[in-house]
């Protein structure tokens, strides 16, 4: 479980990084700073 959350970080930061040089990413990175999409991102887990 703790291998998930470093994960998700590692994921969540790639996802940041790829948006900077305007490069097509998976997920919007705004959305990991709503409460709702974070919280349904932990249950599923």
């Amino acid at each position: 479980m703790a291998a998930s959350l470093a994960v998700f970080g590692g994921f969540a930061r790639h996802q940041v990084r790829r948006r900077r040089p305007g490069r097509a990413t998976l997920v919007t990175p705004g959305l990991f700073g709503k409460r709702a999409f974070s919280g349904g991102l932990v249950l599923s887990l």
